[in-house]
């Protein structure tokens, strides 16, 4: 009997979502299994700052799926200023372009980048294209 074409469309959420976040984090970072605390590869710094803060508030979210860290995967723009050297004056504007454009959610005073924004980033950093060759 053929299978339905339609049930090869059927996939689980979490899993998608996970594959396609290792896509997108794996140039950029990489986790300490002890601490979760996020390491940048080289090619993070070749980043602009609003790619840089999206891979950093990814990173926060796949940390958090890993069980690599309990505390929330949104952060202030001071605490991405201090966990990824960008001058604090140049995230808080970066952040609210970011949110204007909806791809960054906002918590209170934190923000994170949704699941359904992580097609958009990586589209953003071109690694579509880059998978296609």
């Amino acid at each position: 009997m053929e299978q339905d074409q339609l049930a090869r469309l059927v996939v689980k959420k979490q899993e998608l979502d996970r594959k396609l976040l290792a896509e997108v984090l794996a140039p950029y970072v990489r986790f300490d299994q002890d601490s979760g605390t996020i390491i940048q590869t080289p090619e993070f710094s070749s980043l602009t700052n609003a790619d840089k803060i999206l891979i950093f508030l990814l990173a926060r979210k796949a940390a958090k799926a890993l069980d690599l860290i309990t505390e929330p995967e949104h952060l202030s723009p001071k605490a991405i200023s201090n966990m990824t050297g960008i001058n604090y004056d140049s995230v808080k504007p970066t952040l609210s372009a970011l949110y204007k454009k909806r791809i960054v959610q906002k918590n209170g005073d934190a923000y994170l980048v949704p699941d359904h924004a992580i097609l958009t980033v990586r589209s953003q950093l071109g690694l579509e294209a880059k998978k296609a060759k």
